[in-house]
This record gives C-alpha cells, structure tokens and sequence, in this order.
C-alpha cells in the first residue's frame, strides 16, 4: 500500500489525505496516513513541493505490523531538497515520535523546527515491544533542540546512513544523543517508554553528517551515555561556530559501573567551520570514563590540530 497525498487545487474532493502545505495544519492529514499505515504496513510519500505544516508531536510508535511488513515514512528527493515539513508548535515536545515503532523507516525528507523540540526523532524501546529493525536514510533534521535532532535509547540492531543533523540552540545541547538509559528522562505522549539500562547496540552509523552550534563549553554533535559498542563510518562532525570554545565533538556520560565503551571511528572527519578550535575530538569529562576508543591517527579524520582524547578517556 502507498498512500499519495492530495494537493486541493488539483484535485478537491479526491482520494486519500489533503495536504495543504505552508499556511494550513498539516498534521491531521498525515496523522491519518501514518495511522493506516501502522495497521498494514506500506508506504507514506510526502509530497515534493509545498513545505507541510506539523503540531508536534507526530504519532508514530507502536505499530501493529503483520509478520514480514514495514512502514515507511518517505518523501521525494533527498535530505538537499524536495519533500520537507516544518514543526510549527510542540516547544519540548517530540517531532517525530518513534517509541515502540518496530520496522519503521522514515527516508528523504527534510524536517525543520520553528519552536525549540525536545528533539526531532525519538526512537526507543517501549514496554509493550522492542525497537530495532528501523532505518533512517537520507533526512535532514535542522533547527533548535533541547537534546537533539535524533535522540536514541533502548534501539539496536538498526541503520542510519546519508543523513545530515543540525541543532541551532545556543547551550549545552548536543545535536545527536544516544543514551543507554534515558539520561535525559524522554517520554512518549502516545506509548509507555521503558525504563532502566537497555542498551543501543548494533547500529550502523554511516556518513552521516552532525553539526552543533557549537556556542558553549559543552556543546557537542555528539553525545554518547553508557554506550556500549558503537561503530561511525565516514561522514562528518562539525562545529558551525562558536564564541567560546567546546571540549569536544564528542561528549560521554554516563553512571559508575557501567561507562561508554567500544567506540569506533572509521573516515570520518572533524572540524570547525568558524569560532575558537574545539579542544579534543572525544571527551569524558570526570567521574565519567570512556573505554577502549578506537579511532587511527592515520585515518585522516583531524583538523587543526585537535588533540584526539580528553578526559577519562582510553585507547
């Protein structure tokens, strides 16, 4: 099943949702897409031209997929240009809300904040059904988070690759959190999130890019709490300008007994585009340890000058 929505001018009176685009509310129209789609599984296409208009947060968890059946949330064009929505409403709430949501994919498009989101996708775990199987491809997530373009916890075995991040809040907001056990206490208005250590494991992280504002000591593209084996390959970090300097690129937390462990770095590159030099490319500022860190001095991934490791951090 695909489901194509419907510009008005075209067609009044047709078939399947009404997308407005640009001045109207858009959710109610792709609500019911993704709601049909929970149930059978398929295909949403976002339209490619007029920009929708969203309330977060965007229902997406859940789903009651049959056996060997996926949804997927897709727009035409790539994370550059085509489909794109805007969250217009929802300050601190979820963009796209992803708890529980089993064999989702959402796929080329381009998601915006006007309000400053919790953060734009939330992928977890929730008590009723593990969270793995999932893929995000070729997004672009742009605008001011409190914790994050993608936030990550209770996830595993699952891809996201070509994608490009940006958080534009000014403070110790990271753009990319990944947390083994919900550090930052996310929850989902539609589903019950679990709770404890729970891991995010087995994700294949390929070049993507994440860029922070970059205006605080601790701002980071990347945080990583309790994260047990994590692999990037290719793609960028990047600092997009700053007035004071940040300490790392890469932040770790976490909780004694249990740390940030496993942590791989293949091609990828990281700089500053503006602003004073970032300090370290990793950094587990005390009491937080990060273990076994394993990114070659040969691998043409530094700029600048940047010392590799800061912290409690080991190699």
């Amino acid at each position: 099943m695909t489901i194509e929505f419907i510009d008005p001018r075209d067609a009044p009176g047709g078939l399947g949702p009404i997308w407005q685009g640009n001045a109207d509310n858009d959710t109610p129209a792709l609500q019911w897409a993704i709601n049909q789609g929970k149930a059978t599984g398929g295909r949403v296409m976002l339209p490619a031209s007029a920009v929708g208009q969203l309330h977060a947060p965007m229902d997406c968890t859940s789903n009651n997929l049959p056996a060997a059946r996926s949804l997927t949330i897709e727009g035409y064009g790539n994370s550059f240009g085509g489909s794109r929505v805007r969250f217009v409403t929802g300050t601190n709430a979820i963009g796209f809300d992803c708890v529980g949501a089993r064999r989702i994919s959402l796929r080329r498009f381009w998601y915006t904040m006007s309000v400053q989101l919790f953060a734009g996708i939330v992928i977890s775990a929730s008590t009723a059904r593990s969270c793995d199987k999932t893929l995000f491809s070729e997004l672009r997530g742009d605008g001011p988070t409190s914790m994050g373009a993608f936030y990550g916890y209770a996830w595993g075995s699952s891809g996201v690759e070509r994608c490009e991040f940006y958080n534009t809040s000014i403070g110790d907001r990271p753009t990319v959190t990944l947390t083994d056990a919900n550090r930052y206490g996310v929850a989902s208005t539609f589903a019950t999130i679990v709770t404890g250590y729970q891991g995010v494991t087995g994700i294949d992280w390929s070049y993507n890019e994440i860029h922070d504002q970059g205006q605080s000591t601790f701002a980071s593209c990347l945080m990583l709490d309790d994260v047990d084996t994590f692999k990037i390959w290719g793609g960028n970090m990047g600092q997009l300008a700053g007035a004071s300097p940040c300490q790392a690129y890469i932040q770790v937390a976490g909780t004694p007994g249990h740390g940030t462990k496993n942590i791989f770095s293949r091609g990828c590159q990281y700089y500053m585009d503006a602003g004073p030099t970032t300090q370290h490319i990793a950094v587990a500022p005390a009491p937080f340890t990060g273990t076994n860190f394993q990114f070659p001095d040969n691998d043409n991934m530094f700029s600048f000058g940047v010392a590799k490791f800061g912290g409690n951090i080991t190699s």
